[in-house]
């Protein structure tokens, strides 16, 4: 069927570029359809290829060995392409889906649990792409894919209600978060450094990239008082995912919704919850915590690949009105939005001064994966200009992110 898809769209382009003047017009369109057309069935000759394999094999396929000495753009790409494929693929119980609760024995499918457990989670997914979806891949996600956080596993008025984000530009919200820590570290730095010279204590108000975050006091022995600090917790960690700020990096968002989407227990969730496994993992033994009869369900290579992948995301874009009247009234509309106040929390663009982003493991053997958004970032990517002197005379440095947020 897939070499039947692929053979139409091969005679329909090729009908359309003998399509007399049409065809400049139409060949660069169907040049894509094309590209498209083989990519699809690429990644469905991949997917087959995983699924053949014993499950066991399958979850070694991708650990930390897989992340060492890529270089170039092709083996970057090669990481996108398998976490693109990670992410929508459809999970069995012989991966691990389900946490101990089937409706039989094996193949019998495992048992959905809409309303999480605690921080158990639950299964109310087969794959990433079940809720990631609206309005095109990587989307976010309708009604009917809500997520049922941290209830009684039970009753629906016991969960937490969450909609499933759009995950485009995640990597550069990441950025952010590092480089925003990054500035209120120093600040508090140079403050208790300079701390003996005072005569009493000293406040410091904390900024960053024109976001307030608070006030840090910092007395001549160099102890603080953190109670005054806004939008970040007092380790001044910014944690830009999660509706309520949960996670700071897409590896450890990666490694919880493994477990409370899926199912799937990654090895550094294991290792990171052992001193509480009733809480965050289950009751089942040592080896299969969730007791779903499968052991080793996934290692950290697991979210890691994932969060490369979200990192590697291209970034939402404006398009430009095609009707003038609708651009006035776009122009208009935003020009309300920051009159009324909306853009004081939802700021409508922070800049990234450096693309250079590095990703960390947790558990037992943790390790890392770097790589440059400016060079293998997916397109669309955000674009390093110069717009000229700012309001307080200074030229803004940086890669724009119109992010609408302020990572509070």
């Amino acid at each position: 069927m897939r070499w039947l898809a692929l053979w139409t769209v091969v005679v329909s382009g090729a009908a359309l570029l003998g399509a007399g003047p049409a065809r400049a017009r139409d060949e660069a369109t169907v040049r894509g359809l094309l590209a498209d057309a083989l990519a699809l069935y690429r990644n469905a000759r991949a997917e087959q290829t995983l699924m053949t394999v014993d499950p066991n094999e399958r979850a070694l396929l991708v650990g930390p060995v897989f992340f060492e000495g890529v270089e170039t753009a092709e083996d970057f790409e090669v990481v996108f392409l398998t976490g693109d494929e990670a992410f929508e693929r459809e999970l069995d119980r012989g991966s691990g889906l389900g946490q101990g609760e089937a409706w039989g024995p094996w193949p019998a499918p495992a048992r959905v649990r809409r309303v999480h457990d605690g921080d158990r989670g639950g299964l109310d997914a087969s794959s990433c792409r079940s809720c990631h979806f609206s309005g095109g891949t990587d989307g976010g996600g309708t009604l009917t894919q809500v997520g049922l956080f941290r209830g009684d596993g039970r009753r629906l008025s016991a969960a937490t209600v969450r909609d499933a984000p759009h995950i485009m530009g995640s990597g550069y919200l990441q950025r952010l978060a590092r480089e925003i820590e990054a500035d209120l570290a120093d600040q508090v730095r140079v403050a208790v450094e300079g701390a003996p010279f005072n005569d009493g204590a000293l406040a410091v108000t904390l900024r960053a990239k024109g976001l307030r975050f608070g006030e840090v006091v910092v007395f001549p022995d160099g102890t603080l008082d953190l109670s005054g600090v806004a939008g970040v917790g007092q380790d001044l960690v910014v944690r830009p995912f999660g509706w309520k700020g949960r996670h700071a990096d897409l590896v450890a968002l990666s490694d919880e919704a493994l477990q409370v989407h899926l199912g799937v227990q990654t090895d550094s969730r294991v290792a990171d919850f052992a001193h509480d496994p009733q809480t965050w993992l289950g009751d089942g033994p040592a080896w299969d915590p969730d007791g779903d009869g499968v052991s080793f369900e996934a290692n950290a290579g697991q979210a890691m690949l994932l969060g490369a992948y979200m990192s590697q995301l291209g970034t939402p874009r404006f398009e430009p009105a095609e009707d003038p009247r609708l651009g006035l009234l776009q122009a208009r509309g935003r020009a309300l939005f920051e009159a009324v106040g909306c853009a004081a929390c939802h700021v409508p663009e922070l800049r990234v001064t450096d693309t250079r982003t590095v990703l960390r493991s947790t558990g037992a053997d943790p390790f890392e994966y770097a790589f440059d958004l400016a060079q293998v970032g997916q397109q669309p990517r955000p674009l390093r200009v110069d717009p000229g002197e700012g309001p307080d005379g200074e030229v803004p440095a940086g890669v724009p992110v119109f992010a609408f947020t302020d990572l509070r």
